[in-house]
């Protein structure tokens, strides 16, 4: 999962001063219309078959529909909850490859770009 533009920016300035945003401006910044475009990209005949040609395999979309799940769980959740579950998408698993083909960066690196939100498919860049 990604986490959301407001969340990856966190620490980011306003007007001098760094401010946490809080669980409803998280929450909000969550858009379940992007997670159901992913999951309508992922069903396309065009991504299903770039996945057959490469891999030999169909994409399940288990991934897009689980982020779908969860954004609607989020939005339909009490504020303790929905601080909790944002909780836990912060504290994501390191990446299989993290250490042996790339190094972590932390956020305050200035060489480091926050995300602005899920990849165009591959036919709109």
């Amino acid at each position: 999962r990604r986490l959301p533009p407001a969340m990856a920016s966190a620490g980011s300035k306003d007007g001098g001063a760094s401010r946490t945003p809080t669980t409803e401006e998280l929450r909000d910044s969550i858009k379940c219309t992007d997670c159901m475009n992913a999951l309508a990209f992922c069903f396309s005949p065009r991504h299903q078959f770039d996945l057959y040609w490469r891999q030999g395999t169909f994409d399940t979309c288990a991934k897009q529909f689980e982020e779908l799940r969860f954004c609607y769980s989020l939005k339909t959740a009490d504020s303790a909850k929905a601080k909790e579950m944002l909780r836990k998408l912060a504290q994501k698993p390191p990446s299989p490859t993290e250490g042996s083909v790339w190094q972590a960066r932390p956020l305050s690196d200035p060489g480091v770009v926050a995300p602005a939100g899920p990849a165009p498919p591959a036919e709109q860049r």
